[in-house]
């Protein structure tokens, strides 16, 4: 039969002899611990294992040899009780004699508590590189289709322009028609052509930032408000030439511009300008 050691649950081979000659109090080999070996007996055998060597150790029965009184200590092993030793002195158990025998439920939940482990970190895994795999076709997206991630999403502006800034892409310029004013206007017969009109406004761009500079366009109407000429100037028509017309028009700051244009035969009584 065997007993078990409470502090360090190492199996020790015990006879009824040697319990009962200490009492039934047994010192472990291996923690040293003195623990009452009767409370603690089993007549299942322990599994052999092996040691850091790959040895494999055993559980030996006790082995018997006379002391000096006459009585019968026992030994595990290569360790034995001591010769001089009472009848009530608790044999000590060989070190590393014996071996746990885990319970077959103990060894279930362990099993069953790795499967879950194993499937909770395999999720976790495959979860974070569908993260992985949808933001790499999220930043191709935006990389492709700035000026439609932007339509759709234009709070994104910010993140697209820094992503832009360590890609290579350009992101779309912010353009704002509706923003842009017409301060002052006016349309007048070209002082130095005949049969021609000088057209001379001042814009500003009323948005928080720059923008593109604007198309233009023109349109005179007869006395019945109908449209007797209209026209679209691109920024290098009506740009002056220190300007670059691919540039941004800064925000807050006046634009003078100058359109000239052939008058329309028909007389005009009003005109209008919108910017596209």
């Amino acid at each position: 039969m065997y007993t078990r050691c409470p502090q360090c649950s190492t199996f020790f081979a015990v006879s009824a002899e040697q319990l009962a000659g200490a009492d039934g109090r047994v010192r472990c080999g291996a923690c040293l611990s003195i623990f009452d070996g009767l409370e603690h007996l089993t007549e299942r055998s322990p599994r052999q294992k092996t040691d850091g060597s790959g040895i494999e150790s055993r559980v030996s029965q006790s082995d018997q040899s006379s002391g000096d009184d006459g009585s019968s200590p026992a030994h595990i092993g290569s360790d034995a009780f001591d010769g001089g030793a009472s009848e009530n002195t608790p044999p000590t158990l060989g070190e590393g004699e014996g071996t746990e025998t885990v319970p077959e439920v103990i060894k279930e939940e362990f099993a069953r508590a790795e499967a879950e482990t194993r499937g909770r970190w395999k999720t976790s895994v495959l979860t974070l590189v569908a993260l992985i795999l949808l933001a790499a076709l999220g930043l191709q997206y935006a990389w492709f289709k700035p000026a439609e991630v932007l339509a759709g999403y234009p709070q994104a502006r910010p993140w697209l322009e820094t992503l832009c800034a360590y890609t290579g892409c350009r992101a779309p310029d912010r353009r704002n028609p509706s923003k842009i004013q017409m301060l002052a206007r006016d349309v007048r017969i070209h002082p130095g052509y005949e049969d021609a009109l000088l057209v001379s406004a001042t814009l500003v761009n009323a948005a928080a930032h720059a923008q593109p500079y604007p198309r233009l366009q023109f349109s005179v109407f007869n006395v019945n408000g109908q449209t007797i000429a209209s026209r679209i100037f691109e920024p290098e028509q009506y740009l002056s030439p220190d300007l670059d017309p691919t540039g941004n028009m800064s925000p807050g700051k006046p634009l003078q511009i100058a359109i000239e244009l052939i008058a329309p035969e028909e007389a005009a009584i009003s005109y209008e300008f919108r910017f596209l």
